[in-house]
This record gives structure tokens, C-alpha cells and sequence, in this order.
């Protein structure tokens, strides 16, 4: 088992599609709409469909991501601080790599659902899938049992309990190598659960044509 990184992102776009599916939030909803916190200065226009392709004008991460990680700061703190950032540019008008909008989305899913992120992955996407290798942090894995991570540049050791456990929806899934095929196949060759057939292709189009 080991930590895959930014792979995490498309595996929480497929939990929100999951509700997607069932009626319980709909893309061109405004992120405001679950998350009022999230307003000013043009965060209002910001989409749902936004957060998922990028395109909210979030930047990569709060300024101060390192000094927070420093000192083992929840998800919560960090979602606060990404409520006051400055957008990059007006939502919808361009393209931006951002861990900051599927943080947003974690938050808006687990107000919807009532259910920690890291529990509703296990049952409705890791389930369905028999990814019984992989969680949102460690799932029950010890830290010595994982692999270890690269040395990173910013100076944090992303191999401490705190990090392997924090479930940061950008990047703190833990998988394997047959879970992972499994994952992708379905979306090679959908069946019905735990996507509707339509949303699974629908996740493999180009939804930012036309921007950068």
C-alpha cells in the first residue's frame, strides 16, 4: 500500500458524482449554496462544476499551507483560510491546477451527506469497486506498513503520523497497485455501480475547452 497523491483528486470527483447521481447536488449549483462562508470578492459565481475542473480561480494552495502543516493543523483550519484567499481569476474564465477546490468539495459533501469524507469514499466508491486496499488516510494501516514517500522539497516529512493520517482530499488517498487498475478499468468499462453509466463517460470529457 501506498500513497498515491494527486490521484486522490478524481477519486473524490467520483464520490461527489456519486451524489450527483442521486439528486443531491447538481454541478452549476454555487458552491455558496452549501458553504455560505465561501463569498466576496467573486467566490460567489464559483460552481461546483468549478471546483471539479479547476476553473474556480483557487491557486494550487492557501499561502501559508507550510507553516500550517508545521505545526499539524486540521483540515478544518485549512478550509478556513481558503474561504479568504484571493481568487487567481473570475470562475469559469480559466484554468488553474488547485488541492484548495476539492477541499472545498470534501466540505461541501460531508454537509451534505452528515459523513466524514474518509467513510463515504470506503462505502460508496472503495466498496462497490473491491478497492479493499485503499482509504482516505490510513484506513486501519499502520504507518510501517505503507511505503514510504520521497523526500519533498518543502522540508515536511510526509511519512509522520500526521500527514499519512490527516486525509487531506488532494492527496492523502492510500491505494494499491490492483486497486488502482480497478479504478481505472471501471472507467474503461463502466457497469452501473457506483456511477450511473453516462456520469462515468461523462468524467472522461473535456470540460475546460477553450480556456488555457
Amino acid at each position: 500500500v501506498f500513497n498515491i497523491a494527486s490521484i486522490s483528486k478524481p477519486i473524490v470527483a467520483t464520490g461527489a458524482m456519486v451524489l450527483k447521481d442521486r439528486g443531491r447536488l447538481a454541478l452549476q449549483d454555487r458552491v455558496m449554496r452549501f458553504v455560505p462562508e465561501f463569498h466576496g470578492e467573486g467566490r460567489d459565481e464559483a460552481t461546483i462544476q468549478n471546483l471539479l475542473t479547476h476553473t474556480a480561480g483557487l491557486p494550487e494552495q492557501v499561502p501559508q499551507i507550510r507553516q500550517l502543516l508545521a505545526r499539524e493543523a486540521g483540515l478544518d483550519e485549512i478550509f478556513a483560510a481558503t474561504c479568504n484567499v484571493p481568487l487567481l481569476f473570475k470562475p469559469g474564465s480559466a484554468c488553474s491546477y488547485s488541492n484548495l477546490g476539492v477541499l472545498v468539495l470534501k466540505v461541501i459533501m460531508e454537509r451534505i451527506t452528515s459523513v466524514p469524507l474518509r467513510q463515504f469514499l470506503k462505502t460508496e466508491v472503495f466498496e462497490p469497486l473491491a478497492m479493499n486496499a485503499t482509504s482516505l488516510g490510513l484506513g486501519g494501516h499502520t504507518l510501517q506498513s505503507v511505503a514510504k514517500n520521497q523526500p519533498g522539497t518543502e522540508g515536511l516529512n510526509t511519512n509522520s503520523l500526521y500527514h499519512r493520517e490527516l486525509g487531506a482530499p488532494w492527496g492523502g488517498v492510500h491505494s494499491s497497485a490492483p486497486d488502482l487498475t480497478r479504478f481505472i478499468h471501471y472507467f474503461v468499462n463502466p457497469g452501473n455501480s457506483p456511477l450511473k453509466r453516462d456520469t462515468a463517460g461523462d468524467m472522461l470529457r473535456n470540460h475546460c475547452e477553450g480556456l488555457n
